[in-house]
């Protein structure tokens, strides 16, 4: 009896050492098998939900207690995300804060079970009711409860940032009760529901007041992290948090690797890139071709302690390229943009910059299906001319057939006034590109200033509109939707806070765009986006530079890429 006790005493002890051991070491998940926990309840904005291809265990990572250490070219004076003011780099909010539902990476648009699960649904998507699963808490413990989703909703909808007030701006909700809430929509917008489910959501039980401004201390909400250090402007350290209420479900199974993440930030890129050369940076992102070409000889690289990786976006190529802001004069003048676009020599900046491997953007969905031209790359100008002088005879023509006038080499608009360009930049390796254009279109009289600023003046004149010309990157995806009408609406033209640099307020895309919101298949999806791409592309908003189609990824050997994003990074 005697032994018995003591095995059984012994057995409670190893036991609890277990458990104390696996408190203090969290596993992320443990993906033995797909359970209806994780999938049902899933949402996709057409068809059905991929789940063999979400949960395929070769995108799973290890859990490691390895720290990833990187560095970001922005501004940080705070971890709120969800605000106009501020500077809160968006990589944090994945790490910081859950949304309702989770993203799948490996599909074009489709939600799986987080924070909530969808139960109902309308058929013409008028109304979505979503379910608390069960074990769902907040960071302090304290469940998650439908007035705290109810709570999150109402103050994104009136004093969130512009893209959350404009999608929230017709939809209503009501509790059902603690676990349970419906939403209401009257656009009866098949994406909507989507859009929600992306919701973060925090405790009722914030401070307001905390809210409404940047600081080093988070809302109270649910994440896979929590911060152990933070100094403003230059660094935060994230730790893994041990009571993650969702460190056991298979969503974890493809993120939150490390055990830290210690980010470093700079004001430029090239203090970002010489991070990754000191050694501090465990993966870089390279945008610049030029860089990557000349810059990657140094040790590390060549005796293979930093590996190479050209990954696919596996998206559309976006816009990239020189804004004109339309909400100025001249340049609401849409001939002047075509003349301007005319003379520039894409050939000679990818000759000179590119090292003549890169294709000019034609179109914000290039090498997708969603393209107005569908199959290759084909120009809107035709830009057949061999000679610098046919297309500068062209480009004079179209600007003296619309008014505009020559005076000693100068142009002048159809008002007498010389056309003068200032271009605003924030990141100094694009100013090459900028000496490029301020070349070229000294050919047709247009004088040009080139002003490159600190990323907090840039800011704040990019959210006031505050320039004639900027170089912007716009991200795409497969399943485009309600960001277009933040992207190019008109609602966004005067509205401060917006992505619509452009400054545009077209008549044909406001029709489109209340085309795509009633979109109900994937063909009238493809129809709205070619036509909006179409109006786009002729509207000549934009001087378009060179896609991107693949990142240019750069890592410690020991780290292991996914493709998706530095919340997908595991170790080898």
């Amino acid at each position: 009896m005697k032994k018995i006790i003591l095995f059984l005493l012994y057995v409670l002890i190893f036991l609890n050492f277990r458990h104390a051991y696996a408190d203090e070491n969290p596993v992320v998940c443990k993906p033995d098998f797909i359970s209806t926990n994780d999938t049902q309840g899933a949402l996709s904005m057409y068809g059905t939900a991929d789940t063999a291809k979400t949960f395929d265990k070769k995108h799973f990572l290890t859990p490691t207690d390895d720290m990833l250490h990187f560095a970001l070219a922005e501004s940080f004076d705070g971890v709120n995300p969800f605000i106009p003011t501020g500077a809160s780099p968006f990589v944090l909010k994945n790490f910081l804060y859950d949304s309702m539902m989770y993203r799948s990476p490996a599909e074009p648009f489709t939600l799986y079970p987080q924070i909530v699960k969808m139960t109902k649904i309308g058929d013409n998507r008028e109304f979505v009711t979503f379910q608390i699963v069960n074990n769902a808490y907040f960071n302090d413990g304290s469940p998650i409860l439908s007035k705290d989703i109810l709570f999150t909703f109402e103050f994104l909808k009136t004093k969130g940032k512009y893209n959350y007030q404009i999608a929230y701006k017709n939809i209503t909700a009501k509790i059902i009760d603690d676990k349970n809430i419906t939403f209401f929509i009257q656009d009866k917008n098949r994406e909507l529901p989507l859009i929600l489910g992306l919701m973060p959501v925090f405790s009722h039980k914030n401070n307001m007041n905390e809210f409404m401004r940047q600081s080093d201390k988070p809302l109270l909400g649910a994440g896979a992290y929590l911060i152990e250090n933070a100094v403003i402007g230059k660094s935060i350290t994230l730790k893994r948090n041990p009571n993650y209420y969702g460190k056991t479900r298979l969503v974890s199974c493809t993120r939150f690797a490390f055990d830290k993440i210690k980010i470093d930030f700079f004001r430029n890129e090239y203090a970002a890139f010489e991070n990754l050369r000191a050694g501090k940076s465990d993966f870089y992102y390279e945008n610049d071709i030029t860089r990557l070409h000349r810059a990657y000889h140094f040790p590390a690289v060549m005796n293979g302690d930093i590996l190479y990786h050209k990954v696919p976006t596996y998206r559309p190529s976006g816009l990239y390229g020189f804004v004109f802001n339309t909400r100025r004069t001249p340049w609401d003048n849409l001939h002047l943009r075509q003349a301007m676009n005319m003379v520039f020599d894409f050939k000679m900046l990818n000759h000179y910059y590119l090292y003549d491997t890169e294709n000019q953007i034609d179109s914000v969905f290039m090498a997708s299906h969603l393209a107005y031209y569908k199959n290759g790359i084909k120009s809107l100008d035709n830009k057949t001319d061999k000679t610098r002088r046919a297309v500068l005879d062209k480009a004079f023509a179209l600007l003296k057939g619309h008014n505009f006038t020559f005076d000693n080499g100068i142009l002048n608009d159809p008002n007498g006034v010389a056309v003068v360009l200032n271009i605003l930049l924030n990141n100094p390796k694009e100013e090459k590109y900028a000496l490029l254009l301020q070349s070229l279109l000294k050919d047709i009289g247009i004088q040009t200033t080139i002003q490159t600023v600190d990323d907090a003046i840039y800011q704040k004149r990019i959210r006031d509109y505050d320039y004639d010309m900027i170089i912007d990157q716009r991200y795409v995806s497969l399943s485009p939707g309600t960001e277009q009408r933040n992207f190019w609406g008109c609602a966004g033209r005067n509205q401060s806070g917006t992505r619509n640099y452009a400054g545009i307020c077209n008549d044909n895309i406001e029709t489109i765009l209340n085309q795509l919101d009633k979109a109900r298949t994937t063909q009238d999806l493809t129809e709205s986006i070619s036509e909006l791409d179409y109006e786009i592309m002729r509207g000549y908003y934009y001087i378009p530079l060179h896609a991107r189609l693949y990142s240019h990824l750069f890592t410690r050997k020991h780290i292991k890429p996914s493709g998706y994003g530095v919340d997908y990074f595991g170790v080898r």
